[in-house]
């Protein structure tokens, strides 16, 4: 056999790097704790941190103290958005029903102004009539409409007209010219 010669320096090399490697191979599997037992060889020692005792209290830097205050100001902020845009719709729904009350009065105002037109050129035409014939004709109209007239005709003729209509009608059409103004949307009573 042939004796095959191994230089020392290879077998020296060999042990270190099983050496090395066992100790790699047992830290990784958490049998022994590399870090103290480097800790302890001289010159190495010194230049290997000490193995952790646990995790590292947090520490809070000026920069995530403000960042937490400021994100707590945004949560509070988007809230009062949240409710503003809640009163704005609020407010929306109130105009736009105030607006459709508006354009209904304001349709109702001007049936009744072109109801008292009406009433104004009916009362010019009846104060030229006799009052017998005016009161044959309101006579006719509903209650409301005879009121409408009968308050825009000159007051002597309108007293002569109800004088000359029946005394029930005539007594009912006084008593609602007296309530007040006449409202040409009510309904006859």
């Amino acid at each position: 056999m042939a004796a095959v010669k191994i230089s020392n320096k290879l077998v020296a090399l060999s042990l270190v790097v099983i050496v090395v490697g066992s100790t790699l191979a047992a830290a990784t599997a958490g049998l022994f704790d590399w870090r103290s037992a480097a800790g302890k060889l001289p010159i190495v020692g010194n230049q290997i941190s000490p193995p952790s005792t646990g995790p590292e209290p947090v520490k809070y830097s000026p920069l995530k103290i403000e960042n937490d205050r400021l994100q707590k100001e945004v949560s509070g902020l988007s809230a009062r958005l949240t409710r503003f845009q809640e009163q704005i719709s609020s407010l929306r729904t109130e105009k736009d029903e105030l607006k459709a009350e508006l354009d209904k009065l304001r349709a109702e105002a001007g049936s009744r102004s072109n109801a008292e037109k009406g009433y104004q050129k009916l009362a010019q035409l009846y104060n030229q009539m006799k009052p017998t014939a005016a009161a044959s004709i309101i006579a006719k109209q509903d209650d409301q409409t005879a009121v409408g007239i009968l308050t825009k005709m000159e007051t002597e003729q309108a007293g002569k007209v109800l004088g000359s209509l029946d005394p029930e009608k005539a007594a009912r059409l006084a008593k609602l010219m007296v309530a007040g103004p006449v409202d040409s949307t009510a309904k006859e009573q």
